[in-house]
């Protein structure tokens, strides 16, 4: 049976999200509610039970304008589907009951960003699956390893940060979160990247998530926060959220330290990965490469799937404009 647990029912959603092993904090209600103040339609966990495999995602349910249908798109992050327990006969009744609600809610296609790290029987057998990008995962499995696994010139980079006098420093209670929020912001205005400025709303809902590991990292100069970033993590995975240094200070490099230290850090509280994520909007840029420094190994690849559900309608949509990757067309 497949059920959907809306934002409001909190207390059901991370019941569901905390029975599974490799859940992960973008399942979260708290991230959800975060996310929720910067998208538009509605956020849902889809919860299924089948005999002896239960599997869930989470996704938004958008108003498609102008009509009376709609489409389905993961939220920000890596979500896609968790299967526990997988079976063939499950997955194509997990299959029949997406399809089934799909029909019945007017659904014309879905959009699932799959979790480099969990594999899943479901991207197999669930609509076009395509490569977009890479994401950057550091194995801290072992504390000692972490520092030579990463690349010499990096290594490098981090020492003339510390003989600078950068100091890196962890506040659990986000008592610095203004100052986080200025760099942060600062930092997507130079960079032309308004879209990724936050509401205060977006920042209260990620930090008070409660079923996950949240927390802030500084790299100080004298006295002044020259770094910051925010890191999250569950079920021994970590990740590198949001980040933004001080342009004054860029001949410091004092990023490249907060990584290294959080990554320390996340290894001793039992974490096996921390995911740094990719290039701007999955690109092979400059940010990609950033990160890649912080392993010798190369980048996991980054998948999506593509599912039509309604073809008439969706071709109808796209008015002759379906060419090239870009999905669903009709939102080009």
């Amino acid at each position: 049976m497949l059920k959907t647990i809306k934002l409001d029912d909190a207390r059901l959603w991370d019941e569901i999200v905390d029975s599974f092993d490799d859940s992960t904090v973008y399942f979260t209600n708290g991230y959800a509610r975060a996310v929720s103040t910067i998208t538009d339609g509605e956020i849902l966990l889809f919860y299924f039970e089948g005999k002896s495999m239960k599997a869930m995602n989470v996704a938004c349910k958008r108003e498609i304008d102008g009509t009376n249908f709609y489409d389905l798109c993961s939220i920000a992050g890596f979500c896609g589907w968790i299967t526990e327990g997988e079976n063939e006969d499950d997955l194509r009744l997990l299959s029949v009951a997406i399809e089934a609600y799909a029909s019945g809610e007017g659904i014309v296609s879905e959009f699932i960003r799959c979790n480099p790290q969990i594999p899943s029987s479901m991207y197999e057998c669930f609509g076009r699956k395509r490569q977009i990008g890479h994401s950057v995962i550091m194995d801290i499995s072992n504390g000692d390893d972490i520092w030579t696994n990463m690349r010499a010139s990096n290594r490098n980079c981090i020492r003339k940060s510390y003989n600078y006098g950068v100091t890196v420093s962890f506040d659990v209670w986000a008592t610095e979160i203004d100052e986080f929020k200025r760099i942060y912001n600062d930092t997507m205005s130079r960079k032309k990247a308004y879209e990724y400025i936050f509401p205060d709303e977006y920042y209260d809902e990620l930090l008070a998530i409660r079923n996950a590991d949240v927390f802030l990292a500084h790299a100080e100069y004298n006295g002044v926060i020259v770094s910051s970033a925010v890191f999250f993590g569950k079920n021994r995975r970590a990740y590198y959220h949001l980040s933004g240094s001080d342009e004054d200070y860029a001949f410091l490099g004092s990023m490249r330290a907060v990584i290294y230290e959080a990554a320390c850090l996340l290894s001793s509280l039992g974490y096996k990965t921390l995911d740094l994520g990719g290039g701007v909007k999955s690109r092979n840029d400059s940010l990609l490469e950033f990160k890649k420094r912080f392993v010798k190994h190369d980048a996991t690849p980054f998948f999506v799937l593509d599912k039509i559900y309604n073809i008439q309608e969706y071709n109808a949509l796209c008015k002759a404009d379906s060419a090239g990757d870009f999905f669903p067309a009709y939102r080009r």
